[in-house]
């Protein structure tokens, strides 16, 4: 290890961020300081608890500022001269493997920018630390979850007492309790030379209600410069992720949960290209840069790449975990012979289920319509154009080698396949798709009658026998066309926008005309004109060519229209007649049916549920279950496929990265421009020093590599993008965060940052008083104030023992996380739709320990 210096110049001194500390922490540990340093109350002891009052904060304040591991505690030093050495392993020095879970030494004073500080025997202060909280390692993630191995004033055995670290005045050698080197530490009662150590501890959650402070803090800062960015057009706060789900996906109308990782909405395949064609751009804006020497320009490339790539890794991993989810919701597990197997959901009900059996199954077809909602993905499309693909191919068979077998297996094809599962197995309330797929099944009953008589020709070189084997030849590209048809409607039916953004607009200009009425003020019919003009805009950026949403947003803009500007006289009935209109056309595009398998489910489903109540007949049972259970062998071959493309596979249980897929690729990009030596640091080294010929070889080598990345990372991105078919997610659609106050949750390395890797998207949550950012929030602490946004960081959990806490902690409950009315159920309940608008906050305690940014 290196020596550690302090870090004065960053941070205009330790101390006076330890101030700063104290201040945050609005007396966040006070209730903890008068137990923590116990001995008495002479001059010289006053002196002494100054000294060591000062040291605590200091290290608290080091800690709650490591940009890696926030509340991360300084290693010890090891050699007396008062500084912590830099990491570059796991652990820090000294410490043993195998040993104790502590590391000790003296206090690297001058690391934090402090006084020598010393006892009245003239004897520099010890220090210990609990090892899970120091070190470099990823493992245990470092919150306020993690649990300490120090123990103070208590015999061996007993439990711990929540210590993360002690500063030991010695007053001479450390006593020798201390001295053994164990986790436990005593604090002298009859001073003499065994018995005279001071101690002053940091418990685990003084440290921590600090940290949490800084991360409530920088949530907050994040979120108020994302709603109030230039490029956030709308002003609008990103939904929350509320309790109900893992996997941190952003609800529409949520106001309360956790920092989401996705927004409902865009288009996965959609994003993707745009990624593509990004980093396609900048690639040739490096290339021409770099073959004129232009460094300046080439260095501003691959800045521009680095932040594109890391979105576009984030888009990638994020398809992987959606058809990883997709996958799995087509499959569930069977029993045979004490063998357990993964088979399709309904692969087992037979030709004659019973009610008791369907209803058992029922809920598997709920996750797989989940799945496919969140995902986005079109697996009606991908399949569609796929045995396209085939029947292109057995047409050209045909052709070349005209045969019995040749015609029969186009007959085949286009029976079996196309008419009796893709085309009867589908439904879709969309009547453009509808009229195609109907369209095509008519061409494809006509191409299985000539295929037939096709394949029973004799002979195929002479008349009338030519003719009819043309005509099947015709008719089946006649079917080629007509599915053509149906993919182009299906991507002509997609919208630009997701149903709760319009149903939102319809909402919000509701509120605003219930102010209206109630107080017919300038003020609040200005507002109310200014939301309108904004729907305006929001409806006519609506792009689409389904007919029946044109339709509707046709009738919705003209109802916008009429209502500016506002007329006092009509503006009430007017706006009525916008907001219905308007919701209207957010049913339209919520009913538009561009994803006909994600429609199809839908009707499995009520069919289903007429089955258990004894109300379907047979032959409509079989076709359902017939029909869902196609649909999920198809999906779980293409969800394997899309993640085998993004990431790997995932119908092997165990099984790493694909080297040539393109998270893994995106990865290797990112590392070459990361980083001191990667090609934007060395670019820069060689432009400050331009007559340096080893800086400008390494700057070249450099170079070369991420362009030889980039090529790669198209390559492989493209390759996904191709076999990717989709239409509005729900869970897919990464949440873009603008302004640097958010690096923390989008990092341009695109490595995990300390935001992820510790486990603080966990325990942090937030409410926002409205979509639209107000100038007067609704929001209160205390019953005070009226703030548009409230984070609180959750401490570790204080109903129960730590253990069972975090096994607690997987039942997504307020009661589990925060205190107060901060736990007040409605912030769960209904994906916190409708949540209490009031929120606790008091110094920690045993009882609470919520810290509040606002």
């Amino acid at each position: 290890m290196t020596r550690q210096q302090p870090r004065l110049g960053k941070q205009s001194g330790i101390a006076l961020i330890a101030l700063l500390v104290l201040l945050i922490m609005a007396g966040a540990y006070a209730f903890y300081r008068s137990a923590n340093i116990s001995f008495g109350s002479t001059q010289q002891d006053a002196k002494l608890t100054l000294a060591l009052a000062r040291a605590k904060e200091a290290l608290i304040a080091y800690a709650v500022i490591d940009d890696k591991r926030p509340g991360r505690m300084l290693c010890p030093d090891m050699i007396g001269d008062g500084v912590s050495p830099t990491l570059s392993r796991d652990d820090c020095d000294g410490w043993v493997s195998g040993g104790p879970d502590v590391y000790s030494g003296w206090l690297p004073w001058k690391t934090l920018d402090l006084v020598e500080p010393s006892d009245d025997h003239g004897t520099k202060f010890w220090y210990a630390t609990s090892r899970f909280f120091g070190g470099d390692r990823s493992t245990p993630a470092l919150n306020s979850d993690t649990l300490t191995s120090l123990h103070v004033d208590v015999p061996s055995g007993s439990p711990s007492n929540d210590v993360v670290a002690v500063i030991i005045a010695t007053r001479g050698p450390l006593d020798t309790r201390n001295a053994d080197g164990d986790e436990y530490y005593f604090s002298g009662t009859s001073k003499t030379s065994e018995d005279n150590d001071v101690i002053a501890v940091i418990t685990r959650q003084e440290l921590m209600a600090a940290v949490e402070k800084r991360v409530a803090n920088e949530v907050k800062a994040c979120l108020e410069q994302h709603v109030t960015s230039a490029e956030n057009t709308s002003r609008t706060y990103p939904w929350p992720a509320p309790l109900s789900n893992s996997i941190f996906k952003g609800t529409a109308q949520s106001l309360f949960g956790m920092i989401p990782a996705t927004q409902p909405g865009g288009n996965p395949d959609v994003d993707l290209k745009k990624s593509i064609d990004n980093l396609t751009a900048a690639q040739n804006t490096l290339t021409t840069a770099w073959a004129n020497a232009d460094f300046a320009t080439a260095q501003q490339a691959l800045a521009t790449i680095n932040e594109i790539a890391a979105y576009a890794r984030a888009q990638i991993d994020r398809l992987f975990i959606v058809a990883e989810a997709l996958y799995k919701s087509t499959k569930k597990e069977k029993t045979v012979a004490g063998v357990t197997t993964l088979v399709s959901i309904f692969s087992d009900l037979g030709d004659t289920p019973d009610n008791v059996a369907i209803a058992a199954e029922r809920p598997l077809l709920a996750t797989f319509q989940g799945a496919l909602a969140d995902s986005g993905i079109d697996v009606f499309l991908a399949e569609l154009t796929d045995q396209n693909q085939v029947l292109a191919q057995k047409i050209n068979d045909a052709v070349v080698t005209p045969s019995n077998t040749g015609f029969g297996a186009l007959q085949t094809q286009i029976n079996n396949i196309f008419r009796r599962k893709i085309y009867a197995y589908s439904f879709t309330p969309n009547p453009d798709i509808s009229q195609a797929i109907s369209a095509a099944n008519v061409i494809a009953i006509d191409a299985v009658s000539k295929a037939a008589v096709a394949k029973n020709l004799s002979n195929y070189t002479t008349e009338p026998n030519i003719t009819l084997a043309n005509q099947a030849i015709s008719r089946a590209n006649d079917l080629i066309n007509a599915n053509t048809a149906i993919y182009n409607t299906i991507l002509a039916s997609r919208i630009n926008v997701d149903t709760s953004e319009i149903r939102f607009l319809a909402q919000r200009l509701g509120i605003l005309l219930a102010a209206y009425s109630a107080a017919p003020d300038a003020n609040s019919l200005n507002t109310l004109a200014v939301a309108l003009d904004g729907a305006i805009q929001s409806v006519n950026a609506i792009s689409t060519g389904s007919t029946t949403v044109l339709a509707a947003k046709a009738a919705a803009v003209g109802a916008l229209n009429a209502t500016l500007p506002p007329n006092t006289n009509t503006v009430v009935n007017l706006t009525g007649v916008a907001i219905t209109r308007t919701d209207y056309l957010a049913t339209a595009i919520e009913n538009n049916g561009d994803n006909v398998l994600l429609e199809t489910l839908k009707i499995a489903d009520s069919r289903l549920a007429q089955a258990i109540s004894g109300s379907l007949d047979a032959a409509t049972l079989k076709n359902t279950v017939d029909g869902v259970d196609y649909w999920a062998t198809q999906t779980a071959t293409y969800a394997n496929d899309i993640a085998r493309k993004a990431r790997k596979r995932v119908n092997i249980a165990t099984v790493s990265d694909s080297a040539t897929s393109a998270y893994t690729r995106s990865g290797q990009l990112l590392a070459s421009l990361d980083g001191s030596t990667g090609s934007i640091a060395l670019l820069n080294d060689y432009i400050q020093a331009p007559g340096d010929i080893s800086k400008a070889t390494k700057a070249q080598a450099a170079v070369t590599a991420t362009q030889t990345a980039l090529s790669n990372t198209i390559g492989s991105a493209s390759t996904l993008e191709t076999i990717l078919e989709s239409g509005t997610a729900q869970a897919a659609t990464v949440t873009r965060w603008y302004g640097d106050a958010c690096a923390f949750l989008q990092p341009a390395s695109g490595t995990p940052s300390w935001w992820t890797a510790n486990n603080w998207k966990n325990t942090t949550f937030y409410q926002i008083s409205d979509r639209v950012r107000p100038t007067i929030g609704k929001l209160k602490v205390n019953g005070t104030g009226a703030y548009p946004v409230v984070v609180i960081s959750a401490g570790r959990a204080l109903t129960l023992p730590p253990p069972i806490n975090l096994q607690q902690r997987s039942i997504r409950e307020t009661k589990h996380y925060l205190e107060g009315l901060n736990q007040d159920p409605s912030r769960e309940l209904n994906d916190a739709k409708t949540p209490v608008f009031v929120f606790s906050n008091a110094p920690v305690s045993n009882t609470f320990n919520d810290r509040l940014a606002y």
